[in-house]
């Protein structure tokens, strides 16, 4: 039987529907995520690599008995399997194991690479031919949970800010994730199968259920930190106010973070015109702006507490 490599697949048009595959492919399996149920079973994936590839492919398994006798670092010689579009850009491609694939053991071992990679590496695009790829860091700066998007569409996001010797990258996770963390800034991790992420040119990392994060007792040396995001926009001056427009006031709204304009609610009950929630005025965080005009005639945009105090004199 023919042979072919993970180059030569990843190199061929990607099909849109699942298509076997008559050659052999020998691959060593470089990690080996956890089983995932699904709405139709149980699933786990691979990711293989062959001799003297760049680069790495992952593999899906619906097969759960097969799960046993997969081993790390080993090689399998796989027939009958099938090729399909995988998870991300068009021209990736993945191995797919159904009940007609046949799995061996290999009789040569391959020497499995080691897909580590420097921030630096990674922000580079050095890594990007891998699907999964592995680092090592330190934690610098963990922010708070987020939510984004909006109702019924948001999720909660963290952003932890990761470093070493090369340069800085920002490991993102979202949803459950977002709040599941078990590590502490000072933290040296290792990072297995981080996916990459880029969005408006920035590159981040971040986690999926084949991702693994393990906290190990050393340290590591790191490049100075960046200075952490400014919290606030808050400028303190003293001037003369000639005059005041345009007041509003908003309330918070604890679950979506939305901004309710008090306008049409009666007593102290709100409706939130996303949710369409009800909520105390005195369990929201009341957002008060209004424009100020100084005395060099510059008009400038004054806070809560500003706008609070200068309420109070109008």
């Amino acid at each position: 039987m023919s042979e072919t490599t993970i180059d030569e697949l990843k190199h061929q048009p990607c099909p849109s529907y699942p298509g076997k595959v008559s050659k052999k492919l020998t691959c060593a399996v470089v990690t080996k995520s956890p089983i995932r149920p699904t709405r139709n079973g149980s699933m786990f994936t691979l990711n293989l690599s062959d001799q003297g590839s760049t680069t790495t492919l992952r593999a899906v398994c619906f097969r759960e008995n097969l799960f046993s006798k997969f081993e790390a670092s080993s090689t399998y010689d796989f027939q009958a399997f099938k090729v399909k579009k995988g998870y991300g850009p068009s021209n990736q491609v993945e191995l797919l194991i159904d009940e007609f694939t046949k799995v061996e053991k290999a009789e040569i071992q391959l020497k499995v690479s080691d897909f580590s990679f420097t921030i630096s590496q990674i922000l580079r695009g050095e890594a990007e031919r891998g699907r999964f790829i592995k680092l090592k860091a330190k934690v610098i700066r963990i922010e708070d949970p987020v939510t984004v998007g909006i109702y019924p569409d948001n999720k909660k996001k963290r952003e932890i800010l990761l470093a070493d010797s090369t340069g800085h990258i920002n490991l993102v996770r979202w949803r459950e994730r977002a709040e599941s963390i078990t590590f502490k800034e000072g933290d040296v991790l290792i990072l297995e199968s981080m996916v990459l992420s880029k969005f408006n040119d920035v590159v981040s990392i971040t986690t999926t259920f084949e991702s693994s994060i393990i906290k190990v007792d050393e340290d590591i040396s790191t490049c100075p930190a960046p200075k952490a995001p400014r919290k606030s926009n808050i400028v303190s001056l003293v001037s003369p106010i000639t005059a005041v427009k345009q007041f509003v006031c908003t309330y918070k709204y604890v679950n979506c973070k939305i901004d309710v304009d008090p306008k049409g609610n009666s007593g102290q009950m709100l409706k939130c015109t996303t949710c369409s929630a009800m909520f105390l005025k005195q369990a929201a965080q009341a957002n008060n702006r209004c424009m100020v005009l100084l005395s060099n005639n510059q008009w400038l945009t004054a806070n809560t507490r500003v706008s609070t105090n200068l309420k109070t004199y109008i």
